[in-house]
């Protein structure tokens, strides 16, 4: 199987089996020369997420992102081997992965460091305590808000709504107040930077998580609101119907819950309708899951 073929399966299976998906992973390093620079972005994270995340081995995963190519590696693949490198220890190589992360993307050294600790906090945040994983995020949520425009903005904007996806799969209502508080500010701000460096399916999918962090927050009327601008989005610029399908499911709750039953009872008709078109099984599942803690009564 050739280096290309394998990172595609991992890419599809490695939450399969973490333990064999690491042995594909040492195999692929070895090879990594085949790889073109966007396929190496996605083995370096890859390498961080089964061996660093889910196996807790940052010192696997930083030695073989030492062994990937790095003649001319993207901006992508300096942050996830400085992900590896801070986290297992390797502060040196941290550092200057740090200070070639600002240059190739021509912003300032504090940005650059922020783009890492957020893409780091993705990986860490599943295995910390909720208190440990909100008071990291609180952390770094003013020095994102104080970041200037600039070639980091999709990054940060993506890892930060990593972090905040992770985190509402967690139980919130048990969430203290300057927990809820950090979610409402994290989506605010993903939208935003979102606004600076995406086209309108980014856009329309700050939406999404606006409203899932609304109704996770029992604010209904927010949901409400945030459900309708993203379905609003892909009404103006094209067809998107799995987002749609999925902003109307966060629509149905916020209607539900506001006892609007007829706008909901529609939500739900239209939802249902998107989804029965969906060739994907795993996506299939996954929509059932939300719907069944979503349908109008």
């Amino acid at each position: 199987m050739s280096a290309s073929a394998l990172l595609q399966t991992l890419i599809r299976e490695h939450d399969n089996d973490a333990h064999a998906a690491a042995a594909s992973l040492r195999q692929l390093a070895a090879t990594a020369a085949e790889l073109d620079a966007e396929q190496l972005a996605s083995l370096s994270w890859l390498i961080n997420h089964v061996l660093g995340e889910t196996l807790g081995d940052w010192l696997a995963a930083w030695g073989l992102q030492r062994q990937l190519p790095s003649a001319a590696p993207s901006a992508k693949q300096l942050r996830n081997q400085a992900v590896a490198a801070g986290e297992a220890g390797a502060d040196q190589e941290a550092r200057e992965l740090g200070r070639c992360l600002a240059v190739a993307l021509a912003v300032p050294p504090p940005a650059a460091e922020l783009a890492i600790a957020l893409a780091a906090l993705q990986h860490l945040a599943p295995s910390l305590a909720s208190g440990a994983a909100y008071q990291r995020l609180r952390v770094l949520l003013p020095m994102t808000a104080a970041t200037e425009a600039g070639a980091a903005d999709a990054m940060l904007a993506a890892a930060l709504s990593n972090v905040l996806s992770g985190l509402l799969e967690r139980d919130l209502s048990v969430l203290a107040a300057d927990e809820a508080d950090a979610l409402r500010e994290g989506a605010a701000l993903a939208r935003q930077l979102w606004a600076r460096a995406g086209g309108w399916l980014q856009q329309e999918r700050a939406c999404y998580l606006q409203a899932l962090v609304a109704n996770g927050l029992r604010e209904w009327e927010a949901a409400r609101i945030w459900a309708w601008q993203g379905l609003d989005l892909i009404a103006t610029h094209g067809e998107e119907a799995v987002d749609q399908a999925f902003l109307l499911l966060e629509l149905v709750k916020a209607c539900g819950r506001l006892e609007q039953h007829e706008a909901a009872e529609q939500a739900w008709a239209q939802a249902r309708r998107l989804a029965a078109a969906f060739e994907d099984a795993e996506l299939k599942a996954w929509f059932e899951q939300r719907a069944a803690a979503l349908a109008p009564a």
